[in-house]
């Protein structure tokens, strides 16, 4: 019998980040790297805190969501 290897949500996550391929399609993916991309996930998160309405609008309008 194979040996079975069991990946967790967070390796899938720091395999994705750092080859910037989606370990089950191969398909590539949009990894944020930059500064402002990682605040902009970073607002999106608890978007619904006060504190990050102006992040939020930023980032709904940098995708055309608005």
């Amino acid at each position: 019998m194979g040996r079975r290897f069991h990946y967790g949500p967070f390796d899938i996550a720091t395999c994705m980040y750092y080859t910037g391929i989606d370990p089950f399609t191969k398909k590539p993916v949009a990894i944020a790297k930059g500064l402002n991309d990682r605040k902009m996930q970073r607002a999106l998160m608890p978007f619904f805190e006060p504190e990050n309405d102006f992040a939020v609008r930023d980032a709904l309008i940098k995708v055309g969501r608005i």
